[in-house]
């Protein structure tokens, strides 16, 4: 029997039921909406993923009255890979949550990415693999206790004037005052669109994911290029205690990659994936398919809403092409949001957000172009085979790969007949 024959015959349980078996109960105090009917504060925060909860966390730690909403009761699931890379730890850091992270996260130090003809090439490179289930209610929990209020609602439209901006609810007359707003609803653009802001601007990317719980020994973390002229990859990241995420996502918005099929290509990663055959047979269970869209490049939303209603995280795009990693960059996005917000706030003046889109420009988005060109260039079937090839045979190139994983390297420096060249002449 074949992998993916083994994979079918695995016992779904709801993804609730599955993480109950490996992580304890989680709880997150959010308030009802009619709590909060009428208040006044100096910021509403729409969105409580990473992105939105950093910014509520920050801006409430400072002493400003914070208003968080999010239209899901948490804990809640979320399409993700759950790795988080040097910038995330940096993020948690600032925000007082390093000895959490240490506690919680299980890390992965060896890496294969392996390619469609199933060379592969291994190395080292740390990475931190918590459940965003976990760690988005551990950032909201967080910013609740600094001070913020946070309120299971559907924010439907946020209106300004004079002097400050209204929230309106869905389903509700109730409205929350506040001097700014930040939106961070991440691949949603719903709100972004009633408030005015732009043509609808589509996804993209996708991927799809599934936790499996499997007895079988897999410590690192796999990384399958299984797409044909599509830059997309698969993978297995181990979480500790006989978890596993395993998934497949492609990162283009070429015509071509809008009309795959990701269950398909799916069973592709299976065939093609190392050690595949034994993860899945030694399967007890395994959650349904979870997908969701990605916003990379900063082809989202702009960072300026209005006069007083600025955007952060995905909703303006920051997960990163070719990697499709976003829960770093979505987060120090928020950073410069809520100092922009600060700012407005302590010289009472709306100017001072538009150094916010300015900040993104010069310390955000300098990073992308490097991503953009591993993109295009493992779209290539002969270069991807061409560059995992060589890295089985080059310490240095591995080594390459390590910074660029490590978000130490910028992927221009690599990813490139030059970039390769340099790579195999270093020592």
């Amino acid at each position: 029997m074949d992998s993916l024959e083994l994979f079918k015959k695995i016992p779904i349980r709801t993804e609730d039921e599955l993480l109950s078996l490996h992580t304890p109960p989680l709880t997150v105090r959010q308030s009802s909406l009619s709590e909060a009917d009428g208040e006044e504060v100096d910021v509403a925060i729409v969105g409580a993923g990473p992105a939105g909860s950093i910014a509520a966390l920050h801006l409430a730690r400072e002493g400003y009255r914070v208003f968080l909403a999010d239209c899901a009761g948490f804990p809640r699931n979320k399409t993700c890979g759950d790795g988080l890379i040097r910038d995330s730890s940096a993020c948690l850091e600032r925000a007082g949550l390093s000895k959490w992270l240490e506690e919680t996260a299980y890390p992965v130090n060896t890496f294969s990415i392996t390619s469609r003809k199933k060379r592969t090439a291994n190395g080292t490179a740390l990475t931190r693999v918590v459940q965003r289930k976990i760690l988005d209610a551990k950032l909201a929990e967080t910013a609740i206790r600094e001070g913020a209020v946070f309120a299971r609602a559907k924010v439907s439209d946020i209106v300004e004037g004079a002097g400050g901006v209204t929230l309106k609810f869905q389903d509700s007359t109730a409205e929350i005052r506040a001097g700014y707003a930040i939106v961070a609803t991440g691949t949603s653009h719903e709100l972004v669109r009633k408030i005015g802001s732009g043509e609808r601007i589509p996804p993209y990317s996708a991927a799809i994911r599934c936790y499996v719980s499997s007895s079988h020994d897999y410590p690192r973390m796999r990384i399958v290029l299984c797409g044909d002229d599509i830059p997309g990859y698969g993978w297995v990241f181990p979480m500790g205690r006989g978890l596993f995420n395993v998934g497949i996502g492609y990162t283009s918005r070429s015509s071509r990659s809008l009309r795959i099929n990701l269950y398909s290509e799916f069973e592709r990663f299976l065939g093609i994936l190392p050690e595949g055959k034994e993860l899945v047979s030694a399967a007890s269970a395994r959650s349904p398919w979870l997908g969701h869209p990605l916003r990379c490049g900063f082809q989202g939303a702009p960072p300026l809403l209005g006069e007083r209603i600025l955007a952060t995280g995905e909703t303006i795009g920051t997960t990163y092409p070719f990697s499709g990693e976003g829960i770093g960059k979505a987060m120090e996005s928020a950073e410069l949001a809520a100092k922009a917000v600060s700012t407005a706030l302590k010289t009472g003046n709306p100017g001072e957000l538009g150094l916010y889109p300015k900040e993104i420009d010069t310390v955000l988005r300098p990073k992308y172009r490097g991503y953009f060109i591993a993109e295009k260039w493992l779209a290539s079937p002969w270069r991807s085979e061409l560059f995992i090839a060589l890295a089985e045979r080059s310490t240095p190139l591995r080594r390459r790969i390590k910074a660029i994983l490590e978000e130490t390297a910028n992927p221009s420096a690599v990813f490139s007949f030059r970039g390769i060249l340099g790579s195999l002449l270093r020592k």
